[in-house]
């Protein structure tokens, strides 16, 4: 909710400061936290288990012949966190492997969860799905047939 407060303009980081509900250890949390260019609270979610867990991520970065990805990792993976809203349809599934396939064309991995599986994953689940992901395509030159 504070990514979607900042991203709006609601709230100023400077705001922050101020919170006196909150205790100094959470407040120093979100702070260190709190990104304005998140787009959605699973993207969020999902960022916050990542860098939790010692990955690099850059939310929202635009790619050329792309458009914008909503998280990178390690800067070699393109990770888009699906809402049923706006990734569904006929349009929007094509729209997406087209997407998926020009990023991989650039040499960047690319991988999709859903906004549910995000909100379901416990700590550290979304991270380790990254992980082995990163970790298999360091494994490169293996073949599948």
């Amino acid at each position: 909710m504070l990514d979607a407060a900042l991203r709006r303009g609601l709230v100023r980081g400077a705001d922050l400061d101020g919170w006196m509900a909150t205790a100094r250890a959470r407040r120093n949390w979100l702070l260190a936290r709190a990104d304005a260019r998140a787009e959605s609270a699973q993207e969020t979610l999902a960022r916050i288990d990542l860098v939790e867990s010692g990955l690099r991520v850059v939310p929202q970065v635009y790619v050329d012949g792309v458009g914008r990805v909503d998280l990178v990792v390690e800067g070699r993976l393109a990770l888009e966190i699906d809402g049923r809203s706006s990734h569904d349809g006929d349009d929007a599934f094509t729209r997406d492997r087209i997407r998926d396939r020009a990023i991989l064309k650039r040499g960047v991995l690319a991988a999709r969860f859903t906004a549910a599986e995000v909100e379901a994953a416990r700590p550290g689940e979304v991270a380790a799905a990254v992980r082995g992901i990163l970790s298999a395509h360091r494994r490169a030159g293996r073949t599948i047939a």
